[in-house]
């Protein structure tokens, strides 16, 4: 994954890009709750709204994750 060593600090915002939709979403952002080789565990962030739940996303559905910026 394309900088998952500078995402690796949990509780960081970061931008997941997806090779296929993920619950309709090609593109989005969250806060990193935890990781492993096969998963991630963020809580997502759509309109501006933290999700209250966690959720987990298999690594090999995960084009890209990258730190997220705020401008």
């Amino acid at each position: 994954l394309v900088g998952s060593e500078m995402c690796k600090e949990t509780g960081s915002k970061v931008d997941i890009s997806f090779f296929a939709p993920w619950e309709g979403l090609k593109d989005l952002v969250g806060i990193l709750i935890s990781h492993s080789d096969e998963t991630i565990e963020i809580k997502t962030i759509i309109k501006g709204k933290e999700a209250k739940n966690p959720v987990s996303i298999d690594r090999k559905l995960i084009a890209m994750i990258r730190p997220h910026i705020d401008f």
